[in-house]
């Protein structure tokens, strides 16, 4: 076809060239039609290829000798160990990416039941995992939750120091009953 002519045709028929303009008007549901097409073909042919492998293997497991059946039970109990014990370290690690990708706070690993986050074959499920962490809290900025008692200008009015068990240890038991008289000792003893 030339060149030069104003009224050329792609030979699909999806393109053709404008002569007022100089440029080509594209046919997009011809296009549309045309990767539907592939893509129909492509699945059906692609359903093929499974079919025929799952023959083969049946044909191939069919002719194996009893040694070979052996050999290649070895190896799938060993696959199936091998992931089984990187499964979970996997997981983690996907979990931890993951967390940090989505911008969540993720509570320690050892309260997690990775297990259930991880496939059959123990390869991390993502979708499992995207699951679990849209139910956690959004990371943002901690705040010490003990900041009220630390400093003077605590909500609480009036409230004493709390002491800790550490700051019990060398005192004297005078001391001690002084403190509890003087409601420093309330947060331990569970007194609101």
């Amino acid at each position: 076809m030339p060149e030069n002519d104003p009224n050329a045709t792609v030979s699909d028929g999806t393109a053709t060239t404008n002569p007022d303009t100089g440029t080509e008007d594209v046919d997009v549901a011809a296009l549309l039609a045309d990767r539907d097409k592939w893509k129909s073909m492509a699945r059906k042919h692609e359903a093929g290829f499974k079919d025929i492998t799952k023959k083969y293997d049946q044909l191939s497991q069919s002719q194996m000798s009893e040694t070979e059946k052996a050999i290649e039970a070895a190896k799938s109990e060993a696959r199936k160990a091998t992931l089984s014990e990187v499964g979970a370290e996997l997981t983690t690690a996907a979990l931890t990416a993951q967390a940090a990708k989505a911008g969540v706070t993720l509570p320690d690993v050892a309260y997690i039941n990775v297990a259930a986050l991880s496939g059959e074959d123990g390869r991390p499920n993502s979708d499992a995992i995207d699951a679990f962490l849209k139910t956690l809290p959004k990371a943002g900025k901690s705040f010490d939750q003990d900041v009220f008692t630390k400093t003077a200008g605590n909500r609480e009015g009036n409230k004493p120091r709390q002491l800790t068990r550490a700051d019990l240890q060398g005192m004297a038991p005078e001391d001690v009953q002084a403190a509890r008289l003087a409601g420093q000792l309330n947060d331990l003893l569970g007194i609101k």
